[in-house]
């Protein structure tokens, strides 16, 4: 290979790298600017959450509850057990970070979407592979509600934490 083609091939291939560069310079910027948001040392932020609010707080373990007050010196909050309903006191010093939470319903209802429409995509897939017509209408009108269901089932079991409210330094 002649100097000139590899040097032509090498100035091609340096159209590529640039675009890359910028992409990766791109994903650091997002990861430090999302890095950045999450450390607040604001207790007022958590005075001004409503009640009825989902939060977490970290004391020493991670607690899910509904926020009922806030004060100065302390953070007040119940938790559902069941069809118990447990009231929480903690003192200000005590709480290391404070994060919003999204109800359960959200993440069930958004993983049956998830799950219908892969359900819908694998049903449409798999039944264009069938030879009987039948088969493919079964293999679609049944590949839906199944992958709502298993949607759903995996929405449940994932929990996703909100964004940080409060972090202690």
């Amino acid at each position: 290979m002649g100097y000139s083609k590899w040097a032509g091939s090498l100035s091609s291939r340096a159209g590529h790298v640039r675009p890359l560069r910028h992409l990766v310079v791109m994903v650091g910027l997002c990861c430090v600017t999302i890095a950045l948001q999450g450390q607040t040392d604001d207790w007022q932020a958590v005075e001004k959450l409503a009640p009825g609010t989902s939060i977490s707080i970290v004391k020493r373990v991670r607690q899910g509850c509904e926020l009922v007050k806030v004060t100065d010196a302390q953070l007040a909050c119940d938790r559902h057990i069941g069809q118990d309903e447990r009231a929480l006191v903690f003192a200000r010093d005590e709480v290391r970070e404070v994060r919003l939470e999204e109800p359960e319903d959200n993440r069930v209802i958004a993983g049956a979407i998830i799950g219908a429409a892969a359900g819908g995509l694998i049903g449409f897939a798999g039944g264009s592979q069938a030879r009987d017509p039948e088969a493919r209408g079964y293999a679609r009108v049944y590949g839906i509600p199944l992958g709502a269901v298993i949607g759903g089932l995996i929405g449940h079991s994932i929990h996703r934490h909100g964004a940080v409210v409060y972090r202690r330094r």
